[in-house]
């Protein structure tokens, strides 16, 4: 089993704020460091505070409703288990669409059914030497979920608060490039304590781990010098074990450079340099949200013309020159194709609701979701699959008074 312990500083340069979010972000204005910095937080310690109710019946209730937050101890084989937080919605269909928050883009949950209070979902496991595809199934009951993989049992826990999922892309400088990004995404509560996490290698192993998960974050923060931030991490099956240091602004793409250090399996010690960059950030409570609008459309399209005019999809709808009534228009027109449309959508990631007010705006990526989205019309005729056909009309979200509705890119041409 590997333990990692990942640590970096945060250094302004040129009076600049840019600091690496780690912290949660509930309520989103506020972006200070949490009170008890300084404490390691183990993983599934933060959940606990994070609004889940205790004493919960875990009987089935055909009556539940799935959607939420669900937090726990997923098990992988062996005896080896991993914090996992999963944010589910029910369509009026049955399909449950679900997002793996701080699973990565490479953690995705691709299909999922409820039928009266049973549940399963597909979770695919994907790194640079690896594709896994592990069902669960369960009955949900009041707050939680009893459920269990092929290798064993275990229970999710609805969890009430919002909870923040901070991700980061990191490379391979140097001698020993790595050519590709790894991925490390941290769930944190409002009080910033550690919910779960990942770390994903989808190009080489050279680095710590194909695949880890994040058991421990500590935050340190000083009145002069650098903040910084521990990470620890643990994988399956692996003996190496290291440290990744992070200090200072690289370059406006590569903010941060370090160093991770590794002792291998048979004792050698390996020194890579990196740089780290902030990616993005989100909140279950808006992955909720998401989900339940792209539920909304994919229910309105398989009930069939005409499309109702509650869809949600902003007014100021523009994606590449089309605007909402063109969007609708191209909807409608598929269904007259179809005759009878079915629609699926899964394999969420790389959900973006928010910008750090630590990273500069220009750097900032649109607020977005990526999923999979296929429409078919009857065995073996596919109308649409975003698998294969690039398709990014339903992907970019704007929050409206208290709604996220989908506004597309914004372009004109």
């Amino acid at each position: 089993m590997l333990a990692l312990a990942l640590t970096f500083a945060w250094l302004p340069a040129c009076g600049a704020k840019t600091g690496l979010a780690v912290r949660a972000a509930s309520p989103p204005a506020d972006s200070g460091t949490p009170t008890d910095s300084g404490t390691a937080r183990d993983a599934g310690l933060g959940w606990r505070d994070a609004g889940i109710p205790a004493g919960r019946d875990a009987g089935p209730s055909p009556t539940s409703s799935v959607d939420g937050t669900w937090v726990g101890p997923l098990p992988l084989g062996g005896g080896f288990s991993r914090m996992f937080t999963f944010v589910l919605h029910a369509r009026a269909s049955g399909e449950v669409l679900g997002y793996v928050a701080g699973g990565t883009a490479f953690r995705t949950i691709t299909s999922g059914r409820l039928d009266g209070g049973m549940l399963e979902l597909d979770l695919s496991l994907v790194d640079a030497h690896m594709s896994r595809t592990i069902h669960i199934s369960g009955f949900v009951g009041d707050g939680v979920i009893d459920a269990r993989t092929p290798d064993d049992a275990f229970t999710l826990s609805l969890v009430a608060a919002p909870l923040t999922e901070s991700r980061y892309r990191i490379r391979a400088r140097g001698p020993r490039p790595v050519p590709g990004d790894l991925e490390l995404a941290i769930v944190t509560n409002g009080a910033g304590e550690l919910v779960s996490g990942g770390f994903v290698d989808s190009v080489s192993c050279d680095i710590a781990a194909c695949g880890a998960g994040v058991t421990m974050l500590e935050v340190r923060p000083v009145h002069e010098g650098p903040t910084t931030y521990v990470v620890g991490f643990e994988a399956g099956g692996g003996c190496n074990n290291g440290t990744l240091t992070f200090t200072g602004v690289l370059s406006p793409v590569w903010l941060y450079e370090g160093m991770v250090d590794e002792i291998r399996c048979d004792g050698t010690v390996v020194a890579t340099p990196i740089g780290v960059r902030i990616s993005t950030r989100s909140r279950t409570d808006h992955a909720l949200a998401v989900l339940r609008s792209l539920g909304a459309i994919a229910d309105a399209l398989e009930a069939g013309a005409p499309l109702p005019d509650g869809l949600p999809v902003s007014d100021a709808y523009l994606h590449d020159g089309t605007t909402r009534d063109g969007l609708v228009a191209a909807m409608t027109a598929q269904l007259a194709s179809a005759g009878e449309m079915r629609v699926e959508m899964g394999s969420f990631h790389s959900l973006v609701t928010e910008h750090p007010t630590d990273v500069d705006p220009m750097l900032a990526a649109p607020f977005q979701i990526q999923f999979r989205d296929r429409r078919t019309a009857g065995p073996g005729r596919v109308l649409q699959d975003t698998t294969t056909d690039v398709d990014a009309s339903l992907r970019f979200f704007g929050l409206e008074g208290a709604s996220w509705l989908v506004i597309g890119n914004g372009r004109a041409l």
